[in-house]
């Protein structure tokens, strides 16, 4: 990444927003685009994804407002109305270090200026058997409509979970986070280094694993 694309006194949203752009500038183009509701919660994120037919899976807040046919409701005020009435489908958004992470989840269509064939969707997650409010996890989507099928849109979201154990991973292991810099050429030079050593440990387990299959 070019250090030109980062400017002073810019928010976290702004920065990953530059970034992103640049890197479908650059002709990169990925099936999704996934992020928590720092994200989720910029229209203006949202905006530039779906001028460029973007698919994203974007976390929200119960603050967040949406529009239902002719009713602007709040995303929570929706999860309530679901779950006393909707019927939830446990599914698996992809296996764990203990199995599969299975959740229950409800999908429902809003409206949205969305290019032709693509639909606007609120993704609601929860514990499974669980009726707490406050446990409900809820995503905003936009993605053409034969990807925007209830399991399609679950096997999406779960593809964040890979990213999170990288980034503990490397944390924890290789001292992602362990940095005191203050300029831009240093902090990309640690950035670098750790994901390359990421890199060589990964491919060196992913052929011991595949050894002992074999061996098996």
């Amino acid at each position: 990444m070019n250090q030109s694309v980062f400017k002073p006194n810019q928010t976290k949203t702004e920065l990953a927003e530059q970034m992103l752009l640049a890197a479908l500038d650059q002709g990169m183009m990925p099936d999704w685009v996934l992020g928590d509701s720092v994200y989720g919660e910029s229209s203006h994120l949202r905006k530039h994804l779906e001028d460029r037919q973007q698919p994203y899976v974007l976390g929200i807040t119960g603050k967040h407002y949406a529009w239902v046919g002719h009713v602007q409701k709040k995303a929570r005020a929706l999860a309530k109305e679901l779950l006393k009435s909707a019927e939830w489908e446990t599914l698996s958004s992809g296996a764990g270090t203990k199995g599969a992470r299975l959740y229950q989840w409800c999908v429902i269509p809003i409206n949205g200026c969305e290019p032709e064939g693509w639909q606007h969707s609120l993704l609601f997650r929860k514990p499974v058997a669980s009726v707490d409010l406050d446990e409900v996890v809820i995503f905003r989507c936009c993605a053409p409509a034969h990807k925007s099928s209830l399991r399609g849109l679950v096997e999406a979201s779960g593809q964040r979970w890979a990213i999170e154990t990288c980034f503990e991973e490397a944390k924890d292991m290789l001292g992602m986070d362990q940095y005191e810099v203050r300029n831009w050429n240093s902090w990309y030079r640690h950035m670098t280094l750790v994901m390359l050593a990421q890199t060589f440990l990964a491919l060196t387990r992913a052929r011991h694993e595949k050894k002992q299959m074999i061996l098996g």
